[in-house]
């Protein structure tokens, strides 16, 4: 079944002197999915934020010309980024599915009943860019398979206490892309967060 969106697109357009900003809507026509994909975006649902996967030429056309070109060529409906927390209500085997969204970017989780079998399905992803996982319950086994997401830039483990500071060195030294790395503590969220609560009210007298 055909689906039809509106999409704003916006970008600037720079000059000697000035910069000049444009503003545009277009009707975007979807391409349908295979049953496993619509499957997994189903799933998933609110948890998925989508992205703009517009050509640049579109940039260069007139907008009559652009919107005929869009018309003519349907696009698949793309996201960028999954967050894993009370949008969905899974289970580990649950992201098996993530293997038809390969084109995410990001995924975040914060949720506490992520286990070390749940991680080993992310891989899935290979250009997977970023990565955040918050569980008390992963623990060191699941760097062996985040190791495989070679194109990885950010690394978000500060809520996995469970985890050692010389495996995630050890992860680090294996990533070559890595940008921005953020350890894990080494007690449980929940702890710091009360600890750091604690001083505020001492301070407060």
């Amino acid at each position: 079944m055909t689906r039809c969106q509106i999409i704003t697109r916006s970008w600037e357009e720079k000059g000697v002197f000035r910069v000049r900003k444009h503003k545009r809507e277009y009707r975007v026509t979807y391409t349908d999915d295979s049953p496993e994909r619509a499957d997994a975006v189903a799933f998933f649902g609110r948890a998925l934020i989508p992205t703009m996967n517009l050509p640049d030429a579109l940039d260069q056309m007139s907008e009559s010309a652009a919107q005929v070109y869009l018309d003519a060529h349907p696009i698949q409906e793309q996201w960028s980024m999954l967050i894993l927390d009370q949008r969905v209500d899974f289970v580990d085997d649950d992201l098996r599915r993530l293997k038809h969204l390969p084109e995410l970017k990001r995924i975040h989780s914060h949720a506490d009943h992520l286990t070390d079998r749940g991680v080993s399905f992310v891989p899935q992803i290979a250009e997977l860019r970023h990565l955040l996982i918050y569980s008390p319950l992963v623990t060191d086994r699941c760097l062996e398979d985040i190791a495989r997401l070679h194109r990885l830039q950010t690394i978000d483990l500060q809520g996995s206490h469970r985890i050692s500071r010389k495996s995630f060195d050890a992860l680090v030294a294996d990533l070559p892309d890595l940008v921005d790395i953020y350890p894990p503590f080494d007690r449980p969220l929940s702890e710091l967060y009360i600890e750091a609560q604690n001083k505020r009210m001492e301070r407060n007298g």
